[in-house]
């Protein structure tokens, strides 16, 4: 009978230690405080289940084989129990602390753990997801700078995102990181492109039609990346294309679409109303000029229309040219001081063509004629005109429609004869002038 008590206290305790230890094996979700020390005492239970042992009291059967053979299971399955008391204790210990640190949401401090104790291979099984709760902690960093448009500090969760490799399993992860650091560093700078076009855009737009202190509009900061990348996960020259992106978007805003597009109708409104701010509108357009590297035809001759030093062309006898003539001097004065330039360039049989000019001057600078000169200095070529000898001039009055001539004006066959008339008025306004040339017309005396 004592034969078949052990017999049958082994086969419990043998069933329960192994349903115990199947259990542990088998939790895949994290344990609770009390899931070992309850593990634990279903091992004293289940060390309970075996009867004290009373055959040695059987002296004529110790010889048997049966007899040794009982005993040794018996002492190596209470060993194979208390072996696994061991670990059970161990992880008693561990998962209050890993559960206090949970509750801070510190997974490094928890994988930290873990991996001091990769001997309890089954308690490590228990905590499956740990390495993506650890990442997760990181891609949330990110993604919550990102949101609060804190880009240093978005590309500082990144640095650290790629660098920390304390996960449990650092191979396995090693997918999900990169997606996870790939998408994270794409949304940045995607963010940062798109932030930093929309708010040069809305500047330029705003400011198409300002007059006033244009040079400082080029100055702006929103002519500047919303952010300066620093960081990238793949290479230096990754990086460098970039920041390319962003700086040649806006270089291309400021060197071409704004000036462009600012030049184009600040040039309608002044060929509608010259007299509304005209100085201003054409200041404005050579300020434009001073940045626009494009070379649209239509805008660049807007340009040339405003600009005093572009001389304007006469190419056709008869002709009259319009001509925009704004002061020179930056700002307001007594007097101040205009000047234009008129190119004659008419085709010619002549070896040594001449030809009149003929100015129509504004009212208000020809009423000067009657009591002095309307101009205070014109040359042909950079040569002085004297009105001595054969040439003269007739002075612009309202019996001839304020229409000034300079007669007989030699030219050089086929190149540039450049006019250029300084005239000084107390105003400060945009004129127009019209100029014409022609085959001098034979006079009587």
């Amino acid at each position: 009978d004592d034969y078949n008590k052990l017999l049958q206290g082994l086969k419990n305790v043998t069933q329960e230690f192994e349903g115990v230890n199947a259990t542990s094996k088998q939790k895949k979700t994290w344990p609770d405080d009390s899931y070992y020390p309850n593990m634990l005492t279903k091992l004293d239970n289940a060390s309970k289940l075996m009867p004290e042992s009373n055959l040695d009291k059987y002296e004529r059967f110790q010889e048997f084989p049966l007899t040794a053979q009982i005993q040794q299971e018996v002492r190596k399955t209470m060993k194979r129990v208390e072996d696994l008391r061991g670990p059970f204790r161990k992880a008693a210990e561990i998962v209050p602390k890993i559960n206090a640190l949970k509750a801070q949401t510190d997974y490094h401090g928890i994988v930290l753990i873990l991996r001091q104790n990769r001997d309890l291979g089954f308690l490590l099984a228990q905590y499956p997801d740990i390495d993506n709760l650890l990442l997760k902690i990181h891609t949330d960093a990110v993604r919550d700078r990102i949101e609060a448009s804190d880009w240093k500090e978005a590309e500082h969760a990144l640095s650290e995102l790629q660098t920390d490799n304390d996960y449990l399993n650092p191979a396995a992860i090693a997918p999900a990181k990169s997606e996870a650091l790939r998408s994270s560093e794409s949304d940045v700078f995607e963010r940062v492109k798109k932030l930093t076009f929309a708010r040069v855009d809305a500047f330029a737009s705003k400011n198409e039609m300002t007059l006033d202190n244009v040079p400082a509009l080029y100055a702006d900061s929103s002519f500047l990346p919303a952010y300066v990348l620093t960081f990238s996960s793949e290479s230096a020259a990754r990086l460098a294309q970039k920041r390319r992106t962003i700086e040649d978007y806006l270089n291309q805003v400021k060197q071409y679409r704004f000036p462009e597009n600012a030049i184009r109708p600040i040039f309608k409104d002044l060929m509608q109303s010259p007299q509304d701010r005209g100085v201003e509108k054409a200041r404005a357009i050579l300020a434009h000029a001073k940045f626009y590297k494009g070379q649209d035809k239509t805008v660049r001759s807007y340009i040339d229309e405003c600009n005093p030093a572009v001389a304007k062309l006469l190419n056709k006898p008869k002709d009259y040219r319009r001509v925009f003539v704004i002061p020179v001097n930056d700002s307001a004065r007594a007097s101040n001081e205009y000047m234009f330039r008129i190119n004659v360039k008419i085709p010619s049989e002549a070896n040594f063509p001449v030809f009149d000019i003929n100015i129509k001057v504004p009212k208000e600078i020809a009423e000067k004629a009657g009591t002095e000169q309307w101009f205070t200095q014109m040359t042909l070529n950079k040569k002085v005109v004297k009105t001595e000898g054969h040439m003269r001039t007739t002075a612009p009055m309202a019996t001839n429609d304020y229409e000034a001539q300079i007669t007989p004006v030699q030219m050089v066959k086929d190149r540039d004869n450049i006019i250029e008339i300084k005239f000084k008025y107390a105003g400060f306004k945009l004129f127009q002038v019209s100029a014409m040339a022609q085959v001098p017309l034979i006079r009587k005396n």
